[in-house]
């Protein structure tokens, strides 16, 4: 697998977060929004992460840092964020499409494999206004 450190602040980074490209297993016509919480099936594939999910489903590993389309069931690429700092008001639990069920088990289980999730407050005004 190819290893690529993102520096980019795109919706999710919140400072620099290595992504690795690897395969993710998805249903027919499923979309991943990007910032989307990974686990790691038996497989070895990366699946949507289910908070409280049995066999690797409830355990975070990774998130997906654009998005993800299936037209059909089957493996497709996805760049995933294996490490660094994101911003936990844009992750996403697939199952709701939103942060709001993020709680403190889910941003330890992320930070056991590295990635650190930060509460950040935007204000949307350029530093020098």
């Amino acid at each position: 697998m190819m290893q690529v450190t993102q520096h980019s602040n795109s919706s999710i980074n919140w400072g620099e977060v290595a992504c690795n490209d690897d395969a993710l297993t998805l249903g027919a016509g499923v979309t991943i929004k990007e910032g989307t919480i990974l686990a790691r099936a038996a497989t070895g594939k990366l699946i949507p992460f289910v908070k409280g999910g049995a066999f690797g489903a409830g355990v975070p590993v990774a998130i997906a840092m654009h998005e993800i389309k299936s037209v059909l069931a089957g493996d497709y690429g996805v760049r995933a964020g294996i490490s660094g700092q994101v911003r936990k008001n844009n992750l996403v639990i697939h199952a709701d499409g939103t942060a709001a069920n993020i709680d403190g088990a889910v941003v330890d289980g992320l930070r056991s494999y590295g990635i650190v999730a930060f509460t950040v407050n935007s204000t949307n005004k350029p530093d020098n206004q």
